[in-house]
């Protein structure tokens, strides 16, 4: 049979066992909450290096922006300073010809036109399909061509329930061409199939 000493020397091996195994799970438990901490820790500071890197790249692009604005401002004074070193008559032509270009936008009340310069002449071809021949007119003051012409819309007999215009534009029209100088004796105008065809030259230097 087993004696008292037996007994407790197996009871204080016991809890000694179970001491252990609870000092293990505590030990278990620190190392977890330890490591979920640093995990914690480290992904705020991911976060803040992300959103302190998202700041820095958008600061770059505007920055990006700002001197391609510059470069582009700049690049285009130094145009204009060449242009104005350069100036002669010529130059001066083709000058007011490209900065004419784009102020010649056909607008809501605009001709469609087509333009083809030489050497010695100024061609342009307007589009006025369905103008009256005597109501197509073309004028020069202050270096611009200024056609200008009528369209009529069909008369439909009966009471017109529904109107409907894709493309088209009626009543009076007018188109302004910046061409420059030129010799006011030669400027020609022909109408045909709709095609307005302007000529003339430049005056000689």
């Amino acid at each position: 049979m087993f004696d008292d000493d037996f007994f407790k020397k197996t009871s204080e091996a016991l809890n000694g066992f179970f001491d252990s195994i609870e000092k293990s799970i505590k030990g278990l438990q620190n190392e977890v909450d330890s490591t979920k901490d640093k995990m914690m820790k480290q992904a705020e500071e991911s976060a803040k290096n992300a959103e302190a890197e998202a700041a820095k790249t958008d600061a770059d692009k505007t920055g990006t922006a700002a001197g391609e604005a510059k470069g582009e401002k700049d690049a285009a004074g130094g145009n204009d300073e060449g242009k104005k070193q350069n100036a002669n008559p010529i130059g001066d032509w083709f000058n007011k010809i490209l900065d004419g270009g784009s102020k010649n936008a056909v607008g809501e009340k605009g001709i469609a036109y087509y333009r083809a310069d030489t050497a010695d002449t100024v061609n342009i071809f307007c589009e006025v399909p369905g103008c009256d021949k005597t109501s197509v007119n073309v004028k020069y003051e202050k270096d611009m061509l200024i056609v200008r012409a009528k369209k009529n819309l069909p008369e439909v007999e009966g009471t017109v329930l529904f109107k409907e215009a894709v493309g088209v534009r009626a009543g009076e029209l007018e188109q302004k061409i910046r061409v420059g100088k030129l010799d006011q004796t030669s400027i020609h105008a022909g109408y045909k199939n709709g095609i307005l065809t302007i000529t003339c030259k430049r005056p000689q230097v």
